[in-house]
């Protein structure tokens, strides 16, 4: 455990951003048509930082930059298709000024208490609002 205890910090207004996340649930009716729906929390609180790959991804028709981010909450965000309280949850969005990114890697970020998770996201935006 670090002696110096960072969740002081990582609450303190001047550090943390506000951000939303997109639950997104995913069900089946009886014909087996697949759908998702989302539900959308504001107001989530963490650290946002910029992190690589910050990458360039050519395509034959369109080209587009791909920006990372690491996000670190208390949140508990989810990163993979899991079943949550009998309900098929796919990987939750982040909405961070103007711009989507999904949760491509979470972490437990636990060595500066407990619920802190480091998430890796990247953006899914083609064209990103600019800043």
């Amino acid at each position: 455990m670090p002696f110096i205890d960072p969740s002081v910090m990582l609450l303190d207004p001047e550090f943390t951003d506000r951000f939303a996340v997109v639950q997104r649930i995913q069900s089946v009716d009886a014909n087996g048509t697949v759908s998702t729906s989302d539900k959308i929390l504001h107001n989530v609180i963490g650290v946002v930082l910029p992190t690589t790959p910050t990458e360039l991804k050519r395509y034959k028709d369109k080209e587009f930059g791909q920006r990372t981010l690491k996000v670190i909450t208390r949140y508990r965000l989810n990163s993979a298709a899991v079943a949550v309280a009998g309900q098929q949850r796919q990987p939750d969005h982040i909405l961070h000024q103007g711009d989507r990114f999904i949760v491509v890697d979470l972490k437990p970020f636990t060595q500066y208490g407990p619920g802190w998770v480091l998430a890796l996201v990247t953006s899914i935006d083609s064209v990103e609002t600019t800043t």
